[in-house]
């Protein structure tokens, strides 16, 4: 590397310095001499007069040595403190020996570059590398007047011609890691520094080469200035927001031309300076810093997030990066936000000239009302807000006024005009429609809001603005359900339920829902939620269930039609096996809107009052019988799932309905389970379990023997036909099941003749769910509390059959504690995802509590427990991590436990704070002395 011979292969030098500068940060005193030698090599370049190659490292190995030190640095296993100290006492030598290369870019200490341009690249990010890492500041490269390095860089960053991209990219990422996140942000030094750099501004610094990359098309070179103007104007905010210094009004120029650039990577490195601006108080901000400058940030941004003329879908699309576009998208929704509480109206009316200015160019009007929706939240807040003053007032009525003149322009026509124009037009006029629900129920008459909901069911044929109208329909139903729900007011007379206006749009809106499908079906529950709703707000009950009724009958014709397809699709493969399962998913979307229907049908207020829902349930009924006998339908997963989901509903908000089906129900739910493992049969009965698990003791009785019938099934099918970490749904629904016995039904669980055999089970989970996290934490949760009831908020009949079935419950405890407690530990100790320590945490805070304050033990059981936990700590091999642990700590983790275990529950956070520790220390993460806090209890 050092000169002589055949010139070196620059792939091995690259590998041979990295090497270096490895073992050099590896070696105490090694980085220091490393440094030194490549700064002789280096300061050597400013005695021109030399003409033999100094010998050691060439300039070009010491600038890649040095450019490796600090990763190598972060990748060595030295204390941070003592890397932190070394590097600080070279930050001085590396900062002179990169001023030897860049010092003659600035005219000085030589003239003419010794070193070439990527040799120049190389010193540039050798200088942003150690910005970085050592938090080297503006005061530290201003240091040296006219030779120092950031007069350098300043010349460097002010040419209008640059040369090279490259260069430009590097110098504007080594000066923004000292322009953030500054140290010395509070000293006379960095404002000096600040001052020079805003100075600059106004002699072309930022803004020449900027120009210039922008007119090559040098995006790198442009993301690498914008990015440091941007962090100039975030970090320096409050001097620039009042345009203190000179240089300030020029940055926020810049700023403006960056957020103006075609390419979204640049202009988006503008946007969190106008976000922090924003943070600045207006009467803290120049006067131009204010409302204006706002106005043009607007006006620039609205083209800015535009599609593409040619755009059509994103497969096709060559010119815009999806993720970037939703990016960009993102935080200029922010910013138009800030915008609106600045100029209020004014704002509305930039929107709207706009949309109008060329209503050829589809793109241009899809963004323009993305800008209007943006701020809409803040916009309906304005404009529902009773106080305010006369200024207030004024503006609220130009702004409602002004929305709603253009959603009536907007759907004038019907949706096929803006779908005319372009399918994402037609999407963003829906969003409009529904995003300003709240200043439609201020100022638009009943007959208007049922001409929007007209408008948003012909948008729903729409493929490409079928979900944005469903999601609209929903937010008028609900925000406009005041001035909606009278309308059904006639039918109290005796009028005609199927013409009146609200039943009708009502219906209409679930039938076009259904046909216009979406992903998952989400369309068809957008409307059914909105419509129920929107229902329980009419006053007269009768009314109430005919309008339901009405609602709810094309949903019930889709359902019946689908079933019928169901039988006559018959068996087979191919075309018939596909237009089964079509028929089936069509079965479980009606199922899924029912469920969605009785989800927000509101549960009668007393028992003499009638169920909203009666006469839909009596039609219902049949249907869902004929579900249950229909061996397709039985079968298929997402049916099965979809109707239980319904019935499950049912016993939440119609519980003395479904009480006297419920023992035909239970009959099926369990014939299902047998057929089919579904966790949805065991989620079913968890429900009925809350239901109806504190009814008596017979109904006690009929649950223990059904959780027993149901662990026996589920234990042999985790044992013979799939093991527990191939169906970890099955596991997680049934110890979630055993969960809501211990709450609702204790009695039943400690009675249960398989109480011995799911306790084994789970305890055996704990090693076959192979850590996957649902199954794991049910599993881990069902153990804790079973262990722990004592810790429960539970009733006092609850507490009192959990009493009496203490014993059962110490029995399993005793049997299976040495088990659990060294799952835990080797789980907690690196055998599990840190994400269900506080799990694991639990299940052993509650082993030990209750062993320790047990009476059913047949020895000590303080010292059972200590045994059990001296024993998985005495287990090496249990530390997955590999850092073996000093007997000492072992046994103060395990003192520190016990102690807070004999407090009682109150000191059960104080515990998983213990076990979490112990947990970072076996991984390395922190060191015994973390439990010295314990200590001190």
């Amino acid at each position: 590397a050092g000169g002589g011979g055949m010139p070196p292969d620059p792939a091995a030098v690259a590998q041979l310095c990295s090497c270096a500068a490895a073992i050099a940060v590896r070696t105490a005193g090694g980085m220091r001499d490393l440094v030194g030698s490549s700064h002789g090599a280096l300061v050597a370049l400013r005695n021109v007069s030399s003409r033999s190659p100094p010998a050691g490292l060439s300039p070009q190995a010491s600038l890649r040595v040095l450019s490796c030190l600090p990763g190598e640095a972060d990748a060595s296993d030295r204390t941070a403190k003592e890397l932190d100290e070394e590097m600080a006492g070279c930050v001085s030598a590396v900062l002179d020996a990169v001023g030897s290369v860049l010092n003659p870019l600035a005219g000085s200490a030589g003239g003419t570059p010794s070193l070439g341009e990527a040799e120049v690249v190389v010193a540039l990010k050798v200088l942003g590398n150690w910005i970085q890492r050592c938090r080297i500041t503006l005061s530290q490269l201003n240091t040296g007047g006219e030779t120092s390095l950031l007069a350098v860089l300043v010349t460097v960053l002010s040419q209008p011609q640059p040369t090279s991209e490259d260069v430009l990219s590097s110098a504007s990422l080594a000066l923004s890691n000292a322009v953030l996140d500054p140290p010395d942000g509070l000293s006379e030094a960095r404002r000096t520094a600040v001052a020079v750099l805003l100075r600059s501004i106004q002699s072309g610094f930022l803004v020449a080469p900027f120009t210039y990359a922008s007119a090559h098309e040098w995006d790198d070179g442009a993301h690498g200035l914008a990015t440091l103007a941007g962090a100039l104007a975030c970090e320096e905010m409050e001097t620039v927001a009042v345009c203190q210094l000179p240089g300030c009004p020029e940055l926020i120029e810049l700023l403006l031309r960056i957020t103006a650039h075609p390419a979204r990577s640049v202009a988006v490195q503008a946007l969190e300076g106008w976000l922090t601006l924003q943070d600045i108080p207006t009467t803290e901000r120049h006067p131009d810093a204010a409302a204006p400058l706002f106005g043009r940030i607007v006006d620039i941004l609205i083209p800015r997030v535009a599609y593409t003329d040619s755009f059509t879908v994103w497969e096709d699309e060559d010119e815009l990066d999806p993720q970037e576009f939703a990016e960009m998208r993102r935080m200029v929704s922010d910013v138009l936000v800030s915008a609106y509480f600045l100029l209020r109206v004014d704002y509305v009316d930039r929107i709207v000239a706009a949309i109008k200015k060329d209503p050829s160019r589809w793109a241009v009007t899809e963004s323009a009302l993305f800008g209007l929706t943006a701020p809409s939240r803040e916009i309906c807040a304005r404009v529902k807000a009773r106080a305010g003053g006369q200024s207030v007032a004024a503006d609220k009525e130009a702004t409602a006024a002004r929305l709603v003149q253009l959603a009536s322009e907007l759907c004038t026509g019907g949706a096929d005009a803006a779908a005319g124009q372009h399918g994402l037009v037609l999407s963003a006029v829906a969003t409009f429609v529904g995003s300003f629900a709240p200043v439609w129920n201020v100022r638009c008459a009943p007959e208007a809001l049922l001409d929007m909901l007209a408008y948003l069911m012909d948008a729903m044929r729409h493929p490409a603005a079928a979900a944005a109208a469903a999601k609209s329909t929903r937010q008028i139903f609900v925000g406009c359900c005041g001035k909606l729900a009278p309308l059904a007011e006639g039918l109290a007379a005796g009028g005609d339920a199927v013409a009146n206006p609200l039943a009708k749009c009502l219906a209409g809106a679930m039938e076009t829902s259904l046909a216009s499908g979406g992903e998952e079906g989400k369309n068809i529950i957008f409307i059914a939620e909105g419509s129920t709703r929107l229902c329980m707000q009419i006053k007269d009950v009768g009314v109430l269930r005919q309008v339901l009724c009405i609602t709810v009958t094309p949903v019930l014709r889709a359902l019946q039609h689908a079933l019928d397809a169901v039988r006559t699709a018959g068996d087979g493969n191919g075309a018939a096996a596909a237009q089964l399962e079509l028929s089936c998913q069509g079965v479980a979307t009606c199922l899924r809107v029912l469920r969605e229907v009785v989800r927000f049908c509101d549960e009668p207020k007393s028992s003499d009052e009638t169920y909203h829902l009666n006469d839909v349930l009596n039609a219902l009924w049949p249907l869902l019988n004929d579900v249950v006998s229909t061996p397709a339908c039985r079968q298929h997963a997402g049916v099965l799932s979809e109707l239980l989901n319904v019935h499950g509903q049912l016993l939440s908000n119609a519980k003395q309905i479904v009480a006297p089906h419920f023992s035909a129900l239970v009959t099926f739910v369990v014939q299902s389970f047998e057929e089919t493992h579904l966790p949805c049969a065991l989620d079913y009965v968890a429900a009925a379990v809350e239901a109806f698990g504190e009814d008596g003791a017979d109904t006690e009785h009929s649950f223990s023997q059904l959780l027993a019938h149901l662990s026996q099934c589920a234990c042999a099918y985790v044992t013979q036909e799939k093991r527990p970490n191939e169906c970890p749904e099955v596991i997680k629904a049934l110890f979630e099941m055993t969960q809501r016995y211990l709450l609702f039904c204790p009695q039943a669980l400690v009675a249960c003749s398989e109480f011995s055999t799911l306790f084994s089970l789970a305890v055996a989970c704990l090693h076959e769910c192979k850590g996957e996290r649902e199954s794991t934490r049910a599993t881990l949760n069902f153990l804790a509390q079973t262990i722990g009831w004592k810790s429960l908020r539970l009733s006092p009949s609850a507490n009192s059959a959990l009493e009496a079935g203490s014993a059962i419950i110490s029995i399993s405890v005793f049997h299976h504690g040495e088990v659990v407690t060294k799952a835990c530990v080797t789980a907690l100790s690196g055998g599990a995802p840190q994400m269900l320590w506080p799990a694991y945490s639990d299940a052993l805070f509650a082993l030990v509590s209750h062993v320790v304050g047990s009476s059913e033990s047949p020895t000590n059981g303080d010292e059972v427990a200590r045994q059990w936990m001296t024993s998985a700590l005495s287990d090496d091999s249990a530390s997955v991590s590999g850092v073996v642990l000093p007997s000492e700590t072992k046994s103060a983790v395990t003192h520190f436990l016990f102690g807070l275990a004999k407090e009682g529950p109150k000191s059960k956070p104080r515990a998983k704070m213990l076990l979490g520790d112990f947990g970072k220390i076996c991984k390395g993460e922190a060191t015994a002395d973390v439990l010295v806090a314990y200590s001190l209890d």
